[in-house]
């Protein structure tokens, strides 16, 4: 049995690209960006839900102003979700500050205040903003002509029936990818001066039965706390693990322990989750980080 598994790679672009393609695409990104906020203020002064019938009360008016052809259809989609987005996260704020006054949580309640999330365009137009090329607008193909590049991106451009070939630099990864799967749209991202192409890749992957699953727990007090969790089977006290309980370690040397940990291969940083940052634990040294940290508060008891 096979699950179907939908991922979203950043390829850069190939660092030779000409001037005159780079020159294309910063004039379409910038046309695509406007038509985007050409939508988000009809869904601020319209309060556009963000459907068919709204799409077609103001597509020509749209179109005509931006000047992007079809591609108003990709700048509505956009400021459909970042509207749907913004909506969404609005509704959870407005219940946590319900939540905060009743319970009398007011440290919690000053901070919701201070990030009440702001509509789309706050700011006004900083930057640029990415939208989704289906196989309308654009395709992922192998390049047979150009040697330069194993991939390219064509996408249409504010001309009729004229497309633009940006040539790839992906890496194994990107190309296994690309080969097993089956890309279903990508986007256009400026970073730093330097684009790059987000692509969605549908694959098929075999499904492997879970055995156990371990919970890990960073914090002050008890620098790592474990447990493992095996489907039907009850808890045992081998599944619980503590490192350095008790020991009140500070917030830096916590952060000292996780960088030596990082420095000999125990632990690797991925991505942060807000304000935390997000660690992966290797599994074959579990046991060894364990032993290690049961030595390390062992010292610190005895001194």
């Amino acid at each position: 049995m096979k699950l179907q598994v939908v991922k979203t790679v950043r390829i850069p672009v190939h660092y030779a690209i000409t001037r005159r393609k780079l020159s294309i695409l910063d004039s379409l990104t910038a046309r695509t960006t406007y038509g985007v906020w050409l939508w988000s203020k009809l869904f601020k002064e319209h309060k556009l839900k963000g459907t068919y019938t709204d799409r077609h009360q103001f597509y020509d008016e749209v179109k005509a102003e931006a000047k992007l052809g079809t591609m108003t259809q990709c700048c509505f989609d956009t400021a459909a979700w970042m509207w749907w987005s913004y909506r969404e996260a609005h509704k959870a704020w407005r219940r946590n500050v319900a939540v905060a006054r009743r319970e009398g949580e007011w440290k919690w309640l000053r901070k919701l205040l201070r990030r009440e999330p702001q509509e789309p365009f706050t700011n006004g137009l900083q930057g640029k903003v990415p939208i989704w090329f289906d196989n309308r607008f654009g395709t992922i193909e192998q390049s047979k002509r150009i040697k330069l590049c194993s991939y390219v991106a064509r996408i249409s451009t504010l001309r009729r029936g004229e497309k633009l070939t940006i040539p790839l630099n992906p890496a194994k990864y990107h190309l296994d990818l690309l080969e097993q799967g089956t890309v279903k749209s990508f986007q256009l991202v400026k970073r730093d001066g330097k684009y790059s192409v987000h692509v969605k890749v549908e694959s098929a992957v075999p499904t492997q039965p879970v055995y156990a699953v371990r919970g890990i727990d960073l914090g002050v007090k008890r620098s790592v706390a474990s447990v493992m969790l095996r489907p039907k089977q009850p808890l045992r006290s081998s599944d619980f693990s503590t490192i350095a309980e008790g020991t009140d370690l500070t917030y830096k040397t916590a952060k000292e322990y996780l960088a030596y940990l990082q420095k000999i291969g125990f632990v690797q940083a991925t991505r942060k989750l807000g304000n935390a940052q997000a660690y992966r634990f290797n599994m074959n040294h579990m046991n060894g980080l364990i032993q290690f940290g049961r030595q390390y508060q062992n010292e610190r008891n005895n001194t």
